[in-house]
């Protein structure tokens, strides 16, 4: 891999893992932070630095799907959960109080 592209895709590692969330980041280093069998405890950038340039395409490509599913969760809950329907609006249930906010 060209050294500026190496460069680039590390950057936007550490830039776009930062758009994980806690349980997806421990994933990461699940993954990522291991020699040997052992543990390194590093930090994410440290982790990002490590990674053999081989690795780096297939790692974008999974950040980059993870980063489109928590979009598309999120969408889903303020869309359905936030803003509403005319029908849930309209629902006896909800109206009285019945319902309760999904998180």
């Amino acid at each position: 891999m060209n050294k500026i592209f190496e460069a680039v895709a590390r950057k936007w590692l550490k830039e776009n893992l930062m758009k994980c969330n806690e349980k997806q980041q421990r994933v990461f280093r699940v993954l990522y932070d291991v020699k040997g069998g052992e543990v390194l405890r590093k930090t994410i950038n440290d982790i990002v630095d490590s990674l053999p340039e081989d690795k780096l395409d297939h790692i974008m490509q999974q950040v980059q799907r993870t980063i489109e599913k928590n979009e598309k969760q999120s969408h889903y809950s303020i869309e359905d959960h936030f803003v509403g329907t005319e029908e849930s609006v309209q629902d006896p249930a909800w109206e009285q109080g019945e319902l309760e906010w999904e998180c």
